[in-house]
């Protein structure tokens, strides 16, 4: 459905069907459906993206820390590719406080190179002109080979910049649009009956969630695939 169809029908479901004096504005409409993709989009894992960024040999650590794209909403996976053989690695993660706490001269400069076995998101995002804030992300150790790091992750769903604009998502999922911006038009007017359209929406995606194979929690990607392990030595990936 286009986003006007959608505005329509949650308009009719929350009775805010006055056409010159609307409790809601069409841009205020707008705004929702895009709160409604991102939410979404957390939900589902979807859409996904890759972001692919190039490690030298003594590179990573604490001071080889890299931006990651903006529009990454939620880090799904993070894998370590050779320049040559197969020994892939999926490095888990930690947090820079986690990890300072674990093992406090990680920062140090004296340390030799190893292979990483955990990727470390910085805690503070930066400040950017960006929709989202910039985020950072490095390992627990610099690099005793280069590497490619693949960030698998969910993407932001691109904004929808006018009604005559479909959201992202397939047709089953435009019903969850509609009972998400239902409910939030009717926070501020009719609190049970928004907790009502906040409950249909939750379980709406669910149900359409669980009848698809696209959004399940498929484990034969290599991103999703976990080998048992030391606490802090690297999964290997052997493909």
């Amino acid at each position: 459905m286009l986003g006007s169809t959608i505005i329509d029908q949650a308009r009719r479901a929350s009775n805010d069907t006055d056409s010159t004096n609307p409790f809601h504005t069409d841009a205020n409409l707008l705004d929702l459906l895009d709160n409604w993709q991102t939410d979404l989009a957390l939900k589902l894992r979807y859409p996904r993206k890759q972001d692919t960024i190039s490690f030298a040999l003594g590179a990573g650590g604490a001071a080889g820390v890299v931006d990651i794209d903006t529009d990454i909403l939620d880090i799904n996976a993070v894998v370590l590719e050779p320049s040559s053989g197969t020994d892939y690695t999926r490095l888990k993660p930690i947090s820079e406080f986690e990890l300072s706490r674990r093992r406090p001269s990680w920062r140090s400069t004296d340390n030799a190179n190893a292979r990483p076995s955990f990727y470390v998101l910085m805690d503070a995002p930066v400040l950017a002109a960006a929709e989202f804030p910039q985020r950072r992300i490095t390992t627990d150790t610099t690099f005793d080979v280069a590497m490619t790091m693949r960030v698998y992750a969910t993407q932001a769903p691109a904004a929808l910049t006018a009604q005559t604009d479909s959201p992202i998502f397939q047709v089953p999922f435009h019903v969850t649009a509609v009972y998400y911006l239902a409910w939030h038009m009717l926070l501020p007017r009719n609190i049970e009956k928004s907790i009502v359209f906040g409950r249909l929406y939750e379980k709406e995606v669910q149900r359409i969630k669980s009848q698809s194979k696209e959004f399940s929690d498929d484990s034969s990607q290599v991103w999703d695939t976990i080998h048992a392990g030391g606490e802090m030595t690297p999964e290997r990936l052997s493909m």
